[in-house]
């Protein structure tokens, strides 16, 4: 009986799949005006099992209506009809539909969308076909896409000629053996705060540790990943984030999570992709308390051969990973998705370690995706097309494409070399001032470049630090700053202006695959491109990105607890570098500790989640303040206190 009912429930569904591209075409263009995002969208052939519908109307449609004014119809071509819940996000503009139950493989699903008492509002109807790859295939496909990046990456550190290679070590470096056991010479006029970063060593059996030291050498944080971690860096309210991977080489599996963390590495929450496998290559908490996150997303069975621009070698049964972009808000409901796929062709990709004759194609290769924080859309980066996009984050459409194949901007600046595209980029950033810097990788370099009227690179790829200055309307991409007396990066890699002007640098994969001690792995240079700190690792480590924070992570938490809220002592008073900050704290909340100067500007700043009530402590860096009187002011909610410290040098 069950059998004859889904014979009868295909034979009825038939006719509304056959003809759902027309129909919802009419639907969709009557709607135009009201919906202005939906996932997943009309004819979509990749969806993932444990899938949400996400509508968004315009704000007239939500106006004084709840989540009884909004109802969907969904119908599985194997599954039959779906119950879900309806929600509004915390956004109050974004409907979210969570099916019960998860969808079958390969099945057609039929969705209609109504919001009843909308004068002439035709019901939303769209048509989508479930992926055909259960979620253990997924996992595996990306552990080998894992794997065929590693080997991208040794076989460029190989093949390039590198131009870097004459630079000088600087005689003031970290160089870190791990385990960490780091010996520093004397590094002077840094900007405040402590450098944070993840270092894997030990391919093709990887070790990784998060890490984080000070300018001294003194290690704050040294916690082993046994399987893999990367990308720790701080959040926006003082807490820390990192990527960590859950599956061993043994598992042939790949599986991971962005872990959310206090200072003391105690756990505050997890955050994962909905219906997609979590990556490592960015993580961003938003102040509206949502999250983004990537993924990358494969297809089988890919018919290269009637892709336009393909090569002759191109293969019928390829597997493509596509690149997805999430946002989730704060009770972790998808409210915005954006998959490369619908944007981008395969053949998007510009160089050769893109290998249209493998089985496995990785075209566009996602590793930054952040909020503009100018105007609140996207912008993201992608590695083996040499382009960064700005992606409209209400729509999903594109603003603008930089770099690459379809690059709209003219690039220009005061140096022959300024007109270069970058190649392989990593890290776009907006700063305050409106400009862009970016690590240029520099994987790929024209041949014959002028640079100062001189030939100076034939063949030879070079990486830089680079700030543009972005006419977005007459589409102009300007440099202002760059710095390429630096190693050649092979990947990873990222710039981080810092608030006294400097700038840090972290070089990811350094030349080779097996870096020497000399090789620097994190730079940070003053306005003048002079190098004021320096950390290198030993052969065969990596790191992805290094940053450099305010913040003390070396706050520990002591033996107690406390009835009380307020600054216990400051030792050593008077101090030349560094002091304990001793407190205690009731609530066990956000706290802040402010050093202030005698006119009352703040001049150092430290923010840390605690993990609850009771007595702590926390090491002040003090050791680029001038000599004089200041003030210690500890916060934490309403409650405020302040001491005197005394600087002497």
């Amino acid at each position: 009986m069950q059998f004859l009912y889904k014979i009868f429930l295909l034979l009825l569904l038939f006719p509304v799949f056959s003809l759902k591209a027309q129909n919802s075409q009419l639907n969709l263009s009557s709607t135009k005006s009201i919906i202005e995002y939906q996932w997943p969208l009309n004819g979509d052939d990749n969806v993932p099992q444990r899938t949400t519908f996400i509508v968004r109307p315009s704000k007239q449609v939500m106006q004084n209506r709840s989540v009884l004014d909004f109802s969907f119809g969904v119908i599985g071509t194997i599954s039959g009809k779906h119950s879900g819940r309806v929600l509004i996000s915390d956004d109050e503009q974004t409907i979210i539909f969570k099916p019960d139950q998860p969808f079958e493989l390969n099945e057609v699903v039929n969705v209609q969308f109504a919001v009843p008492g909308i004068e002439n509002f035709i019901p939303l109807s769209y048509s989508f076909r479930i992926t055909e790859l259960s979620e253990d295939i997924q996992r595996k496909l990306l552990y080998q896409f894992y794997e065929n990046e590693q080997a991208e990456y040794q076989k460029i550190s190989e093949s390039a000629s590198q131009i870097q290679d004459t630079i000088a070590p600087f005689q003031g470096s970290i160089h870190l053996n791990l385990p960490l056991d780091p010996v520093i010479d004397t590094v002077t006029k840094t900007a405040a705060g402590n450098i944070f970063f993840t270092a894997t060593k030990g391919f093709p059996s990887p070790t990784s540790y998060i890490a984080a030291i000070d300018d001294t050498g003194k290690i704050l944080i040294d916690s082993n990943i046994a399987i893999g971690c990367g990308n720790l860096k701080m959040e926006f309210d003082g807490t820390l984030t990192f990527f960590r991977q859950y599956s061993s080489p043994k598992a042939g599996i790949f599986l991971g999570r962005y872990d959310h963390v206090d200072n003391h590495m105690n756990l505050i929450d997890t955050f994962q992709c909905v219906g997609f496998f979590c990556d490592l290559h960015d993580f961003h908490l938003m102040k509206n308390g949502h999250a983004i996150l990537v993924a990358y997303v494969p297809r089988i069975n890919v018919d290269m051969t009637k892709i336009p621009g393909a090569p002759p070698c191109a293969k019928t049964n390829d597997t493509v990973f596509d690149a997805v972009i999430q946002e989730l808000d704060q009770s972790k409901n998808l409210v915005m998705q954006w998959n490369s796929k619908d944007h981008f062709a395969i053949t998007d990709a510009t160089s050769s370690d893109v290998d249209f004759c493998n089985t496995k194609i990785d075209y566009c290769h996602i590793n930054a995706a952040e909020i503009d924080s100018t105007d609140g859309n996207m912008i993201a980066s992608f590695r083996h097309m040499d382009e960064v996009t700005k992606i409209n984050w209400k729509s999903g459409e594109t603003i603008w494409r930089w770099g690459g194949k379809h690059n709209m901007f003219t690039f220009s600046g005061p140096k022959p070399i300024d007109t270069l595209k970058f190649s392989h980029q990593h890290d776009p950033a907006r700063l305050a001032n409106g400009n862009i810097t970016l690590w240029d990788n520099g994987n790929f370099r024209p041949l014959d470049t002028m640079i100062n009227g001189k030939d100076t690179i034939v063949n030879k790829s070079f990486s830089r630090a680079v700030e543009y200055k972005l006419d977005e309307v007459d589409h102009t991409a300007k440099v202002i700053w760059d710095d390429w007396n630096v190693p050649y990066s092979v990947a990873a890699g990222n710039v981080q202006r810092l608030v006294n002007g400097n700038t840090l640098m972290s070089m990811g994969l350094v030349g080779a695959a097996s870096p020497t001690i000399g090789s620097p792995s994190i730079l940070e240079v003053n306005s003048n491109n002079e190098i004021v700190f320096q950390v290198s690792f030993t052969s065969n480590s990596f790191i992805y990105r290094a940053y450099r924070f305010e913040l003390t992570p070396s706050s520990v938490r002591q033996t107690g607890t406390a009835n009380s809220f307020g600054l216990t002592s400051i030792y050593p008073n008077p101090a030349q570098n560094q002091t304990t900050v001793s407190f205690s704290v009731k609530d066990g909340g956000m706290m802040q500790i402010d050093v202030l100067d005698v006119l009352g500007h703040t001049v150092r700043s430290v923010r840390e989640k605690l993990s609850g009530p009771g007595a702590y402590s926390a090491d002040l860096d003090i050791h680029n303040l001038a000599a004089g009187t200041y003030y210690c002011k500890l916060s934490e909610g309403s409650n405020a206190v302040v001491k005197m410290i005394v600087v002497q040098k």
